[in-house]
């Protein structure tokens, strides 16, 4: 059966984890606006909003230091799934397996503004096409993301991989 809007299972997947070189903790931190929101409050909130329903989950890793970020999720009805600190590829096989997912989003916790509308679009051009991955690189700097055909990333995981293909997940694709 042909991938579409009806029967595609959408996880929209946001990498996120409380160490930082730059600024530690900078996924939690608040926005100082509209009510100091945590980074990534702003961002579940908007993919709330998608006509498309996505199942949404932080992809973090086992560190101690991020069950801050699942105790956050747990606080906010936001499914989390913890994996290795570096094979971030792995958290999202992980993912993929455990939800069902046929088409993911990825999304990092440090760009906390969607563009809700353009989300929705680039989904459906993907979901159109069939295309196992559809980028935007049209949007201010930390706005875009990526969508992925899940079983892509699923293929993608059983091939010879390097450290940096492994922590960036569509590196290799």
């Amino acid at each position: 059966m042909e991938d579409g809007p009806q029967n595609n299972a959408i996880a929209c997947i946001i990498q996120a984890r409380m160490s930082s070189s730059r600024l530690p903790g900078k996924t939690l931190m608040p926005i100082p606006i509209s009510g100091g929101k945590p980074m990534l409050l702003w961002i579940v909130e908007e993919l709330r909003k998608s006509s498309y329903k996505p199942e949404i989950i932080i992809a973090t890793s086992l560190n101690k230091e991020n069950d801050v970020l699942e105790s956050f999720c747990r606080e906010h009805g936001i499914n989390c799934f913890r994996g290795d600190e570096e094979d971030v590829l792995s958290r999202f096989v992980g993912i993929i397996n455990q939800h069902d997912a046929t088409t993911v989003v990825r999304m990092t916790a440090d760009n906390p503004f969607v563009d809700i509308r353009t989300l929705d679009e680039t989904i459906a051009y993907h979901l159109e096409k069939q295309n196992d991955y559809t980028k935007t690189d049209v949007l201010p700097l930390g706005m875009n993301f990526e969508v992925v055909r899940a079983k892509t990333i699923s293929e993608v995981n059983t091939a010879e991989l390097s450290k940096a293909e492994k922590e960036h997940v569509t590196l290799f694709i």
